[in-house]
């Protein structure tokens, strides 16, 4: 089993979920973009990232073998960033095929937003120990996957792509690829 040595940086400080009541349902919900822990891992170690900032830390044998960081600035939201993630509301199902939509601005005037939108959406851990680091963004936005070879170091980003759904052995890299005939 891991275990984690206590960080320097100050803890994940999460929104407290809350009854949120809209003018068709009522749930309990934090502010939208709230960052929450993301990790991935391949058996050899483990990464870790709370989203924002860019930062992730990555344990090898209950000990922090090395942390990731990058000098992206994060972005403040706004209504337009609901409106982005929500484009036509969010539509709420119920049994029996019911459902209600609820519009981006009521969803920011009563859920709330986080101050900044997440920079990280998703980690991956090669079997090389490579990191593919996703970068938040939005539908209407082509994907950006930052890759760091085993030791941290930096290689690239690759765009329009997501990153990898799996791998076999060390050389095949599995990626998603739209259906021309279905999209």
């Amino acid at each position: 089993p891991f275990h984690f040595r206590r960080r320097s940086y100050p803890p994940l400080s999460t929104p407290t979920a809350a009854m949120v009541q809209f003018s068709c349902v009522s749930f309990i919900q934090p502010p939208v973009f709230t960052p929450t822990l993301q990790w991935a891992t391949n058996g050899q170690g483990v990464a870790v990232t709370r989203q924002t900032p860019y930062q992730v830390d990555y344990y090898q044998g209950g000990s922090l073998a090395r942390s990731i960081r990058r000098p992206i600035p994060s972005k403040p939201t706004s209504v337009d960033d609901v409106a982005r993630l929500y484009p036509d509301g969010m539509t709420v199902r119920f049994g029996g095929g019911a459902a209600c939509t609820i519009p981006a601005s009521e969803i920011m005037d009563k859920q709330g937003v986080a101050p900044a939108l997440p920079q990280i959406r998703s980690l991956t851990l090669d079997p090389q120990g490579r990191l593919w680091v996703e970068r938040y963004t939005f539908k209407d936005e082509p994907s950006l996957v930052d890759l760091f070879d085993a030791e941290g170091r930096y290689l690239g980003t690759l765009s329009e792509r997501g990153p990898p759904l799996g791998f076999i052995g060390t050389d095949v890299i599995l990626f998603a690829e739209a259906d021309a005939d279905t999209g």
